[in-house]
């Protein structure tokens, strides 16, 4: 895997091998990337999903990426809601489990002057202007290939920062019982909107997809290394079937909504809990 790590593809393999220099680079992630990756339980899923916990209640903020996971969760902490996740979120049996580890900031995350200044401090004078020449540069640049390059560029502006960083009084709750799923979707509107119109097959379906192709390039080195060597890993092959039976368990227990979110609005702003009744 990027000629660095072995990964264990083999059933019978259970071992990783990595060369030590690669904890010494920016590309030290690509280790709990590929054991992310190979993590199974027969009674619990991944889930593309913020989350928080109140009073023993976990609530769920799930969808594709750039919808505002992030920023919800980044608002109920400022709250007093206990953090469970900002992206990546194990559920099973109703329960929603904490996954803490150091939280993605996106330009857009920054736009909320607090935040900007409890990360970047002095920074975020030159950080956001430059963002934002690369925004202009994708929007306008007239031939496919450089608009590709200005945005492989702007997603190296993500930074990565510790939740006590942004909010030194949160706190990471406990494996809490899920109350609510919002499904945020992003849309040409007015004003939010809360439906009442996704099932728990649909969601599952759809969350199970997302696991899919959030993790591309992890079965792509997969299915590169059973042509190479011939060797099969049935549960790696099966995820897709095994997360959607478990999203659908946890889902049709669960209260769910669709929050239609109009596409420039920031999360961090909107009173949530009263929106939400949560």
């Amino acid at each position: 895997f990027h000629g660095r790590i072995h990964i264990p593809f083999d059933e019978k393999e259970n071992t990783m091998w990595y060369d030590k220099d690669i904890l010494h680079t920016s590309r030290a992630d690509l280790i709990l990337y590929a054991t992310e990756f190979l993590m199974w339980w027969p009674d619990k899923a991944w889930l593309h999903a913020g989350a928080v916990a109140k009073n023993g209640n976990a609530y769920i903020f799930t969808g594709e990426g750039g919808t505002g996971k992030t920023s919800a969760v980044l608002n109920l902490t400022k709250e007093g809601y206990d953090y469970l996740s900002d992206d990546w979120l194990i559920v099973g049996e109703g329960v929603a489990f904490p996954l803490p580890k150091r939280i993605h900031i996106f330009d857009y995350n920054l736009k909320d002057k607090e935040i900007a200044k409890q990360i970047l401090g002095a920074k975020r004078f030159y950080y956001k202007p430059m963002v934002k020449l690369l925004e202009w540069g994708s929007r306008l640049s007239p031939h496919r290939h450089v608009r590709f390059i200005f945005d492989r560029l702007k997603e190296r502006t993500m930074l990565s920062v510790e939740l006590c960083k942004i909010n030194p009084t949160a706190k990471v709750a406990s494996p809490s019982p899920i109350s609510k799923v919002f499904l945020l979707d992003r849309r040409n509107v007015n004003s939010i909107e809360i439906r009442r119109d996704i099932t728990a097959k649909e969601l599952a379906r759809k969350m199970a997809y997302v696991y899919m192709y959030e993790w591309d390039g992890m079965y792509r080195e997969y299915y590169r290394y059973v042509c190479h060597f011939g060797v099969k890993n049935r549960r790696i092959e099966s995820k897709l079937r095994h997360n959607f039976k478990i999203l659908f368990e946890t889902f049709r227990k669960s209260e769910l909504y669709r929050i239609v979110v109009p596409k420039e609005m920031d999360l961090t702003k909107i009173d949530l809990p009263s929106l939400l009744n949560i």
